[in-house]
């Protein structure tokens, strides 16, 4: 295996990887250690021969949902990072454009558009492969391995015999002989004299040795210092990239809420030649009782007592009165034989232009729990059904 790309995340549901498999222990290990104020984190991490390259965002909204890109590499050491992690903020943007994994909120948070990866596979591959196409090559790394001596794990404790060096051997030479010495021994001044030499020559290669590791630490100090110039350069150009893509992101959103009103208009004209009713039904969403926040996805996890508050935007052709209807269809048992609809009429006064109206909290069955199961909610206008949410209770 050369290289790999996976996605991996939080979306509110518990950890959700893909694609899934024995990777998955170490990238749960990465939100365990990320920070949680940093809303943007790289960092890489090694297992054995492995090496990931982890990208990490954490969502606006949302405690703990987060999602990460994460390039696999075996026994490959990137030394510039940099346009591993830019391919992955390209990609992480493409999500945000595409929206379908993510999408963007009223109040323009980024949030997240499924409750796992297996919701929307086809978009996730798509991804995926972008990052994988813009994955790096470099030559394998060439780090040591340590490994111990067969002989070491037997090894004695005796310290064996030293070896004599010349500065012993020079003072046993230097010290004064046991014996007394012969008369007319000039050999013995001579290799005296010639000991006392060799001695001050070692001391003078010593003191040029020192010299020359005292400048090797000046140099590893200002290369060092060159390394703390370089990676403050690095961060800064990071700075400028995410300033860069939250502008786009800006953008973007600026242009959704343009095609968004653009959509309302087109819609309210082709519509307001037959309708009875002043307004054009646009979207339906539904949230918690009294919970300020993104509005559920797909799925959602309900207790006994919990209500649901439903919302509709909508486009006012002209002032007056709407009457709305507003339908919830529950699951039905065995192949929805036994399923029936709650309907509940609205009346409200309606301006012109784009507005949101909503509904009353609606609560579960007559014994206080919500079936699990499949679940549809329609706004009816004139008779007809003119917004449709489904969405699945756990």
């Amino acid at each position: 295996m050369n290289k790999k790309v996976y996605l991996f995340g939080d979306f509110g549901t518990g950890y959700t990887q893909y694609p899934d498999d024995g990777a998955r222990t170490v990238l749960r290990k990465v939100a365990s250690v990320a920070s949680p104020s940093a809303q943007i984190q790289t960092r890489m991490m090694r297992d054995g021969a492995l090496i990931y390259y982890i990208y990490l965002r954490r969502m606006e909204e949302g405690v703990g949902q987060y999602l990460g890109f994460a390039a696999l590499y075996d026994s490959v050491l990137l030394t510039e990072p940099d346009e591993l992690w830019g391919a992955m903020e390209d990609a992480f943007e493409s999500l945000v454009i595409g929206n379908r994994i993510l999408t963007l909120n009223d109040r323009e948070h980024i949030v997240t558009n499924v409750a796992t990866l297996g919701d929307d596979l086809v978009e996730a591959e798509r991804v995926r492969h972008l990052v994988e196409q813009k994955m790096p090559r470099e030559a394998p790394s060439s780090a040591p391995r340590f490994n111990t001596p067969p002989a070491a794990e037997g090894a004695s404790s005796q310290v064996p015999p030293s070896r004599p060096t010349a500065g012993s051997a020079a003072a046993s030479a230097a010290a004064p002989p046991s014996s007394k010495p012969r008369s007319g021994g000039r050999a013995g001044w001579v290799c005296f004299w010639l000991l006392l030499l060799s001695v001050l020559a070692l001391g003078a290669w010593a003191f040029l040795q020192w010299d020359s590791v005292t400048r090797l630490v000046d140099g590893a100090r200002s290369e060092s210092s060159s390394l703390t110039r370089r990676n403050l350069g690095l961060s800064n150009s990071l700075s400028e990239m995410r300033d860069r893509f939250d502008q786009k992101v800006l953008e973007v959103q600026q242009l959704n809420e343009q095609l968004r009103q653009q959509d309302s208009v087109i819609m309210a004209l082709m519509t307001a030649s037959h309708l009875r009713q002043p307004l054009v039904v646009t979207e339906v969403t539904l949230t918690r009782e009294g919970a300020a926040g993104a509005p559920i996805g797909g799925q959602v996890s309900l207790i006994r007592g919990d209500k649901l508050q439903p919302h509709i935007r909508y486009m006012g052709l002209r002032d007056g009165t709407a009457d709305v209807q507003l339908k919830l269809q529950e699951p039905g048992g065995l192949w929805g034989f036994f399923s029936k609809t709650q309907t509940y009429n609205r009346s409200f006064a309606v301006s012109r232009g784009t507005q949101t109206f909503d509904f009353a909290p609606i609560g579960p069955n007559e014994q206080g729990y919500w079936d699990s199961g499949n679940y549809v909610m329609e706004v009816w206008v004139d008779g007809e059904c003119r917004a449709r949410k489904e969405f699945y209770v756990r």
